[in-house]
């Protein structure tokens, strides 16, 4: 089962959020724009058909989908986050909100599948071990011809890791155990939520067993008053992360048997 509940300061994530800017158009917009214009993409095409909205969280993605789909279910296993996309987006039986893990929605809906699955800021808050079972319980709900859009951290190769959103300034490395001991513990995150940062090669790399990735980009990137700050943290060259996204996301189709992910081209 891939246990995908973590304790999380919504308030905390907003500040956070304030060190990184859009590129898209005139930069005005928010820093995840461009995510929100692929899930949007991708809605619209498979607009006949059902999305699952895996850990849903406030429900920003469930939002957009109710109005544009038409089948939305949205997985949010928090009570509190629970609650709040709930009351805003559950409208039966277009749309409805479930406090549930995937694992207990595949269990009281078996064979149930789905044209647009997203999994938006979630697998690096988790261990790496629910993060693969996430991964193949997704694939498993996910049609022969449905699409898959991942969403999540983002960092240069020699940056990637793991560590805590109020990590001192020697756990910004922590090891995979510390890591994971942590965040299978939620009622003990006393240090902020587990942040896992991913390289692009190694997103894709745990996507291999389990999807064919069809299209990669990064976004969120640094505004440039605090890019030196977060390059000091990680202990980095200045200027390493002038046009690194903070996020990146991946456009994901079911892998076919017989083929490697790695034989598909990444644009």
């Amino acid at each position: 089962m891939a246990d995908y509940v973590y304790k999380a300061s919504d308030g905390e994530l907003k500040g956070f959020a304030d060190n990184f800017a859009s590129r898209v158009g005139d930069n005005s917009g928010p820093h995840d724009q461009d995510y929100f214009d692929m899930v949007k993409l991708l809605l619209s095409i498979k607009r006949e058909g059902s999305l699952l909205d895996i850990g849903a969280g406030l429900g920003r993605v469930t939002k957009i989908a109710k109005d544009i789909i038409a089948e939305t279910i949205a997985l949010e296993p928090d009570q509190q986050r629970w609650q709040e996309c709930h009351a805003a987006c559950h409208q039966p039986p277009q749309c409805r909100v479930l406090r549930q893990l995937t694992s207990e929605y595949i269990a009281d809906n078996p064979g149930k599948t789905f044209d647009v699955i997203v999994i938006g800021m979630v697998i690096q808050h988790i261990s790496t071990t629910a993060c693969q079972a996430l991964f193949e319980e997704a694939a498993s709900l996910l049609k022969p011809d449905g699409v898959g859009i991942i969403f999540t951290s983002h960092t240069v190769e020699q940056a990637r890791g793991f560590s805590y959103s109020g990590a001192a300034p020697d756990e910004v490395y922590l090891s995979q155990r510390q890591f994971n001991d942590y965040a299978e513990n939620c009622q003990d995150q006393t240090k902020g939520i587990p942040v896992r940062r991913f390289s692009k090669a190694e997103l894709l790399d745990c996507l291999k067993p389990y999807f064919e990735t069809l299209y990669w980009r990064q976004v969120s990137y640094y505004r440039e008053d605090r890019a030196a700050h977060f390059e000091n943290r990680l202990r980095l060259e200045p200027g390493t992360l002038k046009d690194t996204g903070i996020s990146q996301f991946v456009v994901v189709q079911k892998a076919a048997r017989g083929r490697r992910s790695a034989d598909v081209p990444v644009r």
